[in-house]
């Protein structure tokens, strides 16, 4: 009986020795793994975002002679954070007008990864805040069945005003 005493105190002191040193070690971004101060919800659906749903889904899907509407110079992940009028019409290629946005009260994020092969999609996208970054995870789908060919994916989410932090973006499959 005193043996298991023992060893539950012994136990018991390893498990708070641990846990104060993980708490106290310090990363890059903050304490320990508790680091994250909040994941970023999109803005709530709006007429805003019902519109930009509509103008991407038609200029994504709709290359004319090969020719790309957003990021036509790159072949690798890339992503734009879009805070102004002026900024979206600088990476859009395309003929169509482009929506209104109110880039008062939003940010517009709208990037492209690429897959290992059709049908993927974009299942899901989050945006975590970082004391001095954020990280947007692109989570990706993969089909019951495709046809393995690098494939370019699109994904736009806009999200209430976001300040000038860096932002990096991991893609998970």
């Amino acid at each position: 009986m005193k043996k298991s005493h023992n060893l539950s105190i012994a136990l018991l002191l390893i498990t708070l020795w641990t846990t104060m040193f993980v708490t106290s070690c310090k990363s890059e971004e903050g304490y320990g793994a508790n680091n994250v101060d909040e994941v970023i919800l999109p803005a709530p659906d709006t007429m805003q975002d019902k519109e930009l749903t509509t103008f991407f889904e038609a200029v994504l899907n709709a290359s004319k002679f090969g020719v790309k509407p957003f990021f036509a110079e790159t072949v690798e992940n890339t992503f734009a954070t879009i805070n102004s009028k002026k900024d979206f019409s600088s990476i859009y290629n395309g003929e169509d007008g482009l929506p209104e946005i109110d880039f008062e009260k939003y940010t517009l994020i709208v990037g492209q990864v690429y897959a290992p092969g059709t049908n993927y999609s974009v299942s899901k996208l989050e945006l975590i805040s970082y004391k001095t970054s954020y990280k947007l995870m692109v989570f990706l789908e993969k089909p019951e069945y495709t046809f393995w060919a690098f494939t370019d994916i699109y994904y736009w989410k806009l999200y209430p005003k976001l300040d000038n932090r860096k932002i990096e973006v991991e893609v998970q499959q």
